[in-house]
């Protein structure tokens, strides 16, 4: 009798062993798919970009398919879109991975990886146009309003807050409205598609030097006519082609 009481106590012990050991079970999350959750209208508003373009990057993008903290795995799209709300509403890490039902270590990885990809295209996207491209978007800017001689439209500084970068060059980027910050100018042609971006970190680099900084970083100059023009907002000094 003794003997079976001692098995049932190694019985016992053998299962609190077991229960202390036990791995987590592993749930599979449903991630929904709010490219067909959500209308266009909707999607828009919360990624800043169409269903269309969404997808069109994402083909380009080729984006692995990654794992959370859990092992669960995220879809490529999933990823793009964790990345394109962080980037159009700027919110916490915390909060857009609580939204998305991923942790915050996965929201920073995510989109690192994510934005230096995107970073990747730029060339297959923001092209100058060669020389004889620029006749025809003369006429493409006359039609839109009658503006003529205008080879492209310069729409004026954005600032995109930073955290500093500490030592000698935090004081080199301007503090504009209480925060540090970097100056990101667009350079578009008639159908709103970018010609460039042009980042501006250093003081000096602002609004009444831009576009000659532009210009020579181009090797722009030698094909501006007499007549033609950039057209910029009234933040830009006039001078004999702005």
């Amino acid at each position: 009798m003794d003997a079976l009481l001692e098995f049932e106590h190694f019985d016992l012990l053998d299962a609190a062993e077991a229960e202390r050991i036990r791995l987590p079970r592993r749930i599979v999350k449903d991630r929904l798919d709010l490219f067909l959750s959500l209308t266009e209208e909707e999607f828009t508003s919360r990624f800043r970009l169409s269903k269309h373009s969404a997808r069109t990057l994402l083909d380009d993008l080729n984006l692995p398919e990654a794992n959370d903290a859990r092992g669960c795995p995220v879809p490529p799209r999933l990823q793009l879109l964790i990345t394109l709300r962080w980037m159009a509403t700027g919110e916490l890490q915390l909060s857009i991975g609580d939204t998305f039902d991923v942790s915050q270590q996965f929201v920073s990885s995510c989109s690192t990886r994510t934005v230096r990809a995107i970073a990747a295209l730029t060339r297959q996207y923001v092209r100058f146009p060669d020389r004889h491209r620029l006749q025809s978007i003369i006429l493409e800017f006359a039609a839109i309003a009658g503006f003529p001689w205008c080879y492209w439209c310069n729409r004026g500084f954005t600032l995109i807050p930073i955290q500093s970068p500490g030592g000698l060059q935090a004081g080199a980027i301007p503090r504009r409205k209480g925060f540090l910050a970097l100056n990101v100018q667009a350079v578009c042609r008639p159908d709103l598609r970018f010609f460039m971006l042009f980042v501006a970190g250093l003081v000096q680099c602002m609004t009444k030097g831009c576009l000659k900084i532009v210009c020579c970083m181009l090797n722009f100059k030698e094909d501006i006519m007499e007549m033609d023009m950039f057209l910029g907002d009234s933040a830009y000094h006039f001078g004999p082609t702005v």
